[in-house]
């Protein structure tokens, strides 16, 4: 926003492309992904298992800690995922079975 209302208040300036950087990408994708799960519980969830203090958990969902969100949105996708895994697994007992079978 700064550059832009530069670039109109000067003349000098009206041929230049403005474009947003890969930190400010990245930072708009993780506030659009806290804006989706500020009230799942998820950051509840974060909190409780003292993954993250509070005030870090808004800095996560606001999308200003970029390391931080990215390593929290990761383990709550593998957490997820495990999840669904062992629904999916608990319905099939012979899956089950040839899948640890195959693992070891």
């Amino acid at each position: 926003m700064p550059a832009k209302k530069l670039q109109m208040a000067r003349d000098d300036l009206s041929n230049i492309i403005l474009r947003p950087g890969e930190l400010h990408i990245v930072m708009a994708q993780l506030k659009t992904i806290g804006a989706y799960k500020e009230n799942s519980g998820i950051n509840m969830a974060w909190v409780e298992s003292d993954l993250y203090g509070p005030s870090t958990v808004k800095q996560i969902l606001d999308g200003n800690h970029v390391k931080r969100a990215e390593a929290a949105h990761l383990v709550t996708l593998q957490f997820i995922f495990t999840l669904y895994q062992e629904a999916f697994l608990s319905q099939e007992g012979q899956s089950k079975a040839s899948l640890l079978r195959l693992a070891k």
